[in-house]
């Protein structure tokens, strides 16, 4: 492998790695941990949080437009919340919430 490879997969792996303080999220307190911070969130962020929260299966699913299309935000304002939540993008945040157990029984969050 030459030395550009290695800084492509370099560069690759440091993308699909958690932020660093972030800490380990486990899976059970996933959506448990964006239920709780909804209170804190932005207006725009908490459109994401409760189109997340209501249908967590779709959202493994979907591209980053189509939930924010969904959540009535812009793309960014979705990336912005996957990368809040201290994920390096949008990849990284599905990957977590795909390996969510509790993903399937998470109720909305009701408006504040």
């Amino acid at each position: 492998m030459g030395a550009a490879d290695e800084a492509r997969m370099s560069g690759r792996t440091a993308r699909m790695t958690r932020k660093p303080g972030a800490g380990a999220i486990t899976s059970a307190s996933f959506l448990d941990r964006i239920r709780e911070r909804v209170p804190q969130l932005r207006a725009s962020e908490e459109k994401v949080a409760t189109v997340v929260l209501g249908d967590p299966e779709r959202v493994i699913r979907e591209s980053v437009a189509a939930l924010a299309q969904r959540a009535e935000v812009s793309e960014p304002t979705a990336m912005r919340f996957a990368s809040g939540r201290g994920f390096d993008g949008y990849q990284d945040f599905k990957m977590q919430l795909a390996q969510s157990p509790a993903r399937s029984s998470a109720p909305a969050p009701g408006p504040r």
